[in-house]
């Protein structure tokens, strides 16, 4: 940062939002050639369906028991949790939450989800962050024409939200009231993850999982997004003067992401790993390169999207890096009608297999399940 002109800008903004509390922003800006950072703190309001979404019956996925794995009810007696170190304290908890005596040595638990409870939570307060971000711009100024076109942009984040709003899915319930992670080392009872669920007292099987949404504790998160943009007209570069091509890439990077459920609780590693919850998905790499060419009215492109390689949280199991192309093409036939033409996921790559997954054994927010498909479409202005 040493070589950047620094304009000695502080702003502070101070802001009231009725009870939801007060936001203040301070920034200061570094010459635009170079670069900009900030610090700030922010709140956000929950909104509407945070609060007040109906309370709804849900069947969520726990996985199945094994005895390698944290998956599954872990009473159940073929569990990693029945069968390890802690056994004697997991059977003793499995107790105290209603399995009866006679049933705790043979208990087995075969269904893969539960029943649960979602929707909104009217008692929600705002969230609030820290953050801090810096960041370098720079423009080529050579007049080589390969280069000349060249421009990238680089930004650290550094942010960190307490009182976050979300949910604790069903199987991250059972897993942390049985201390898969270090949650709850005691094995009390009355742990937080353990008030979240019930057990039915005559099968001893879960039987209200509740899901709504809550202020959970903190969630930190780090990493560095770059953007390199590239334009150059192909004559200028010894190629046939047929128009120009841009070359855009993106390219983040998670340095980390952890988050705390509730206050006193050890925060969890997310870093890299998938779940069965919806938005908890967190691959350490993630890029999206495009390359276009346009002449005149016409223009072509190639998408690649690409999504690093996780893993199963709670597991050994791997999901591969998954590499998605696409094709894109568009005609101004005159100025007053255009055509578009694309064809997505071009090798018609299959979405990853996991269980539990976050619908259909994988996570449709992530991952293509849909195959190639082909659009047209016209777009006409009058």
């Amino acid at each position: 940062m040493g070589c950047c002109d620094i304009r000695r800008d502080l702003i502070i903004t101070r802001k009231t939002r009725g009870r939801v509390g007060r936001l203040t922003t301070l920034q200061k800006q570094i010459d635009r050639r170079q670069g900009c950072g900030g610090i700030q703190n922010a709140v956000r309001a929950p909104s509407i369906g945070e609060l007040f979404s109906p309370i709804n019956t849900s069947f969520p996925s726990i996985g199945a028991p094994s005895a390698t794995g944290i998956q599954g009810d872990p009473c159940d007696v073929r569990s990693s949790y029945r069968t390890g170190a802690n056994a004697a304290q997991a059977r003793a908890l499995c107790l105290a939450q209603g399995i009866s005596a006679s049933a705790i040595d043979t208990y087995t638990y075969s269904n893969n989800q539960v029943p649960g409870i979602t929707g909104g939570n009217p008692n929600l307060i705002e969230e609030t962050s820290e953050s801090f971000t810096v960041g370098l711009v720079w423009q080529s100024r050579f007049d080589n024409a390969w280069l000349g076109g060249l421009s990238a942009a680089v930004d650290y984040y550094d942010i960190e939200i307490t009182d976050g709003v979300g949910t604790i899915g069903a199987a991250q319930q059972l897993q942390g009231c049985f201390n898969a992670q270090g949650q709850n080392p005691t094995f009390s009872a009355s742990n937080v993850f353990c008030q979240l669920f019930s057990r039915d007292p005559l099968s001893g099987n879960v039987n209200n999982s509740i899901e709504a949404n809550a202020n959970l504790a903190t969630l930190r998160t780090s990493g560095v997004d770059l953007q390199v943009d590239w334009r150059a007209d192909m004559a200028d570069i010894g190629l046939p003067a047929w128009g120009a091509l841009d070359l855009n890439v993106v390219v983040g990077w998670l340095e980390n992401r952890e988050n705390q459920i509730a206050a006193g609780l050890p925060f969890i590693d997310r870093t890299g790993t998938i779940d069965s919850v919806f938005g908890n998905t967190f691959p350490e790499w993630k890029s999206l390169t495009g390359l276009n060419w346009r002449n005149g009215d016409f223009t072509a492109g190639m998408r690649w999207r690409r999504v690093g390689e996780m893993t199963q949280f709670g597991t050994a199991n791997v999901i591969p890096t998954t590499d998605y192309f696409d094709l894109l093409g568009s005609w101004a036939v005159n100025d007053a009608v255009s055509l578009r033409v694309t064809v997505n996921n071009l090798t018609d790559e299959q979405p990853p297999v996991y269980s539990p997954g976050v619908q259909a054994n994988t996570d449709p927010s992530t991952y293509d399940t849909l195959g190639r498909r082909y659009s047209i479409g016209l777009t006409a202005r009058f």
